[in-house]
């Protein structure tokens, strides 16, 4: 055994100078995956975020208007095509009816528009804006240093790049507030699981689950006696460790643990929980109508509900749940599926769960499927795919030309609207960034550098790295172009000082860093680069500019001292 251990630690001991290896980042977190921030399907809009990283819209198109209960706005103007409506956008979120939406941009800006108190009482702040505010129709900045951000018909969730998660919207999910309130430090990933959940799922650094409890359903427990009450006052409490992934739909709930093993638990009526039927609480319901709806139109929901987590498949990569069935991709690129869908489209048309029982049991577990799609998702009886080659289907209702086929026609088969992809955020993830203390020579010189570590990496702005070689034989221009989302590297030409460079870093503070979308060429042919965005600004690792440029990169293990000589060539 003493044998083996040595061995072991040996073979670490070269990995880590082989790829020089920060010693302190072995123990960072693993990325994690969150999807649905591209391709956004409501009751009356579709919102899809291209590979350009362009905001297209199509569905209801009407200003926001009056009404008795509920948020609306006019039904008579649709845009039945898909229409750009934004720029350099990173993500998109919506509400179930798109009463409210929200687009991160690229610096990290955080937009929003559409309803923010409506005349119902409880659903005030819904776009961060205070009481005062009923509505905008055009897009109003709500924050900035925004990761990611997570909207449902009752409150929103928005990540920033320090960790901080903040909230707004109805209290009792999460949020307590009508403006943006810091809830939770530490955070790595935050989703209110899609338009119609109530609940907040939260993993922290630590790869801990935090989640508030939905409102309308049984209080649960997940384990060890831990019990989340509806509208629990002091909001969200920790029920899981090893957690990587979390997702939910309308309280339906899974998380992938860093083992890749899937865990479910929530609300399971139609087999959506893939545990074979099984429930813990229930049958219990409720039941509710909105003012001036007859009583035999009442809504009546019956609820069974699993409280413990059940692990329900293993080596998973990311799941994806939706209002018919869910879906579930493994590590080795199988794709499994669970859900009586049959069950869940007479659900929706009839709104009465009880009379769709029983279930098909063999669609209550996960099942092996071929289909070729890479994210699929569902509203009602309106569906939107995106195929592996980056195209956009759709197929179902399309009352509100939300499909984008050019009319209001029922789509029967699945029907192409769009080519050419999508921005990728399918694949969104988030790292964490860590400044890097170790001292950095240029040229026999100490220079103080605004520069982070990440995943064992040492990663630079373009333009510092580009200011202290400027002047030597291995100077290069750094030129952006926001209209393409680019940046062009010019070798052997003088840089341009444009403001800023060899700025201190804002914070010595741990950032969250995602994966740049913009496209880097070298003398205006494109390479491909890994580059993050932290803080609105990109970050390149300093080895990969260096075997560009061709200069010098060494590491002294003994005092930690990074160095750069323009003087020398660049070696692996």
């Amino acid at each position: 055994m003493k044998k083996v251990v040595i061995i072991y630690i040996f073979s670490l001991t070269i990995f880590l100078f082989l790829f020089d290896y920060n010693i302190n980042a072995i123990n960072e977190r693993l990325p994690i995956e969150d999807i649905s921030t591209s391709i956004v399907l409501t009751k009356e809009n579709l919102y899809i975020v291209n590979s350009k990283n362009e905001l297209l819209v199509c569905g209801v198109a009407g200003k926001y208007v009056d009404s008795p209960y509920s948020e609306q706005r006019d039904p008579d103007i649709l845009q039945t095509s898909l229409k750009k409506v934004m720029d350099n956008v990173a993500a998109v979120s919506a509400s179930g009816t798109s009463s409210h939406v929200f687009a991160l941009k690229l610096d990290g800006s955080l937009w929003g528009w559409g309803f923010n108190n409506a005349n119902s009482n409880i659903k005030k702040g819904m776009l961060g804006l205070g009481e005062e505010v009923k509505w905008v129709d055009t897009p109003i900045k709500i924050m900035d240093n925004v990761v990611s951000v997570s909207t449902s018909n009752e409150h929103t969730l928005a990540l920033k790049n320090d960790g901080s998660l903040w909230s707004w919207g109805r209290p009792g999910v999460g949020a307590s507030s009508v403006v943006p309130t810091k809830i939770m430090d530490n955070v790595i990933f935050a989703t209110n699981g899609g338009p119609f959940s109530y609940d907040s799922l939260v993993i922290k650094e630590d790869n801990s689950l935090w989640v508030s409890g939905s409102y309308n359903v049984f209080p649960y427990n997940l384990s060890d006696g831990i019990t989340i009450d509806a509208n629990k006052p002091e909001g969200l409490t920790r029920v899981m460790e090893n957690v990587k992934f979390v997702s939910s739909y309308y309280s339906s709930n899974f998380a992938v643990k860093l083992d890749g093993s899937l865990w479910s638990w929530g609300i399971d009526n139609t087999g959506e929980l893939g545990n074979g039927g099984k429930y813990d609480q229930g049958p219990g319901g409720q039941s509710w109508s909105n003012p001036g709806v007859n009583e035999a139109d009442r809504i009546y929901k019956l609820y069974t509900y699993q409280r413990s987590p059940l692990k329900i498949l293993d080596h998973v990569e990311r799941v994806i749940p939706t209002s018919l069935e869910m879906y579930s991709f493994t590590t080795d690129g199988q794709l499994w599926m669970w859900g009586d869908s049959a069950a869940a489209e007479a659900y929706i048309v009839n709104k009465k769960i009880d009379i769709i029982k029983p279930l098909d049991s063999e669609k209550t577990v996960p099942r092996k499927i071929t289909a070729d799609f890479s994210y699929i998702s569902h509203y009602g009886n309106s569906s939107v795919i995106l195929k592996k080659d980056g195209s956009v289907w759709v197929k179902g209702d399309n009352e509100y030309g939300q499909l984008g086929t050019g009319d209001t026609n029922k789509v029967d088969d699945y029907t192409k609207i769009l080519s050419g992809g999508v921005t990728g955020q399918q694949e969104f993830k988030i790292f964490k960034a860590v400044p890097t203390a170790s001292p950095i020579l240029i040229n026999g010189e100490k220079v103080s550098f605004g520069a982070y570590t990440i995943n064992g990496y040492n990663y630079f702005k373009l333009r510092d790295l580009a200011m202290v070689i400027n002047g030597t034989e291995k100077q290069f221009e750094v030129v952006w172009d926001s209209a393409s989302n680019s940046i062009n590297l010019i070798t052997n030409k003088a840089y341009t000082v444009v403001g800023g460079e060899l700025s201190p870093l804002a914070s010595e503070s741990a950032m969250n860093a995602i994966p740049s979308s913009s496209k880097v060429l070298v003398n205006n042919k494109v390479i491909q680069l890994t580059a993050y965005k932290i803080a609105g600004n990109n970050y390149f690792k300093l080895r990969d500019i260096a075997g560009i440029i061709d200069y010098g990169v060494s590491y002294d293990r003994k005092t930690g001292t990074i160095t750069i000589d323009s003087s020398t060539e660049y070696t692996e």
